[in-house]
């Protein structure tokens, strides 16, 4: 998770090219805020990106949409595939940030699954 403090400089330089991600879930005192994404960067002129804070272009929760952990694998993959999305954030129903659910995790337990024809 990402502080909303750092800027979108910061952001570019230390995660998305390092590790080849292009969504993060926006965490204060654990507590998930939104998520800013590559897209939303990418509306921001780059020469501006030393002064622009993540907080500027997160989207919010509420727009974002989340799964909880105790939703089931089907219904954040049609969540997904519905919404197009490559990951959730997931978040308890208090607002906390517990962690991120990505397509290709879902994908592989439903093939773990069926391997294993559980």
């Amino acid at each position: 998770p990402l502080s909303p403090d750092i800027t979108l400089e910061a952001l570019v330089r230390n995660y998305i090219l390092p590790l080849g991600l292009r969504c993060f879930p926006v965490v204060v005192d654990g507590a998930i805020q939104g998520v800013v994404s590559v897209p939303l960067i990418k509306k921001v002129p780059e020469e501006s990106w030393p002064m622009v804070t993540v907080r500027a272009v997160t989207l919010p929760l509420e727009q974002v949409g989340y799964v909880r952990p105790a939703d089931s694998l089907w219904m954040a993959l049609n969540r997904m595939t519905s919404e197009q999305r490559e990951q959730l954030p997931v978040s308890d129903g208090d607002g906390q940030f517990v962690g991120v659910l990505t397509y290709d995790q879902v994908m592989r337990f439903i093939q773990q699954h069926s391997r294993l024809r559980i």
